[in-house]
């Protein structure tokens, strides 16, 4: 693979930027059209990436602690979005996943969108396709971070300080 010019580097990385924004204002829009809030609009879209996973595995996902994320995963339930089994190997696990009705309100939310990127992507042909799908995989892949704890050599500090709680006698 070679280099890469400094000015197409800039300008990958300032359409990139433009893309992160977008969609930042995109999923503000659909977190309405919903009626759900950051951390209840990634897990459900997580859930619909990665299909059904255990209730803790949903908890590392958000910034919400282990009883924090246990209401959230109510709520959707609650609302019709998401549907809650026993593992069926290990009845301490509860099983999350996507109601076919929250799969249904999903695919609404998000159809301009995907009608748009289709217009968008169909004169291009199969090669050129592939190739954006491997860059933008590679791309997510680079910019993933593990689920759970932030390693809190490298995380930044937090603003919001603790919680008044744990100084409670």
């Amino acid at each position: 693979m070679t280099p890469i010019a400094t000015s197409q580097a800039v300008h990958v990385r300032q359409a990139l930027s433009e893309l992160e924004l977008a969609s930042v204002r995109y999923r503000g829009r659909v977190r309405r059209q919903l009626n759900v809030n950051e951390e209840e609009l990634s897990a459900l879209l997580y859930l619909a990436h990665h299909g059904g996973v255990p209730q803790r595995q949903l908890g590392e996902l958000t910034t919400l602690s282990r009883s924090g994320a246990g209401a959230m995963i109510q709520r959707l339930e609650q609302d019709g979005f998401v549907d809650r089994q026993t593992h069926p190997d290990d009845r301490r696990l509860r099983i999350v996943e996507l109601s076919a009705a929250g799969r249904a309100r999903l695919r609404e939310a998000y159809a301009d969108f995907d009608a748009m990127a289709e217009g968008h992507l169909a004169g291009h042909g199969p090669v050129e396709l592939d190739a954006f799908v491997t860059l933008l995989r590679e791309l997510a892949a680079a910019a993933q971070v593990p689920l759970g704890d932030p390693d809190p050599a490298t995380a930044a500090p937090s603003r919001m300080g603790d919680p008044i709680w744990r100084n409670w006698a």
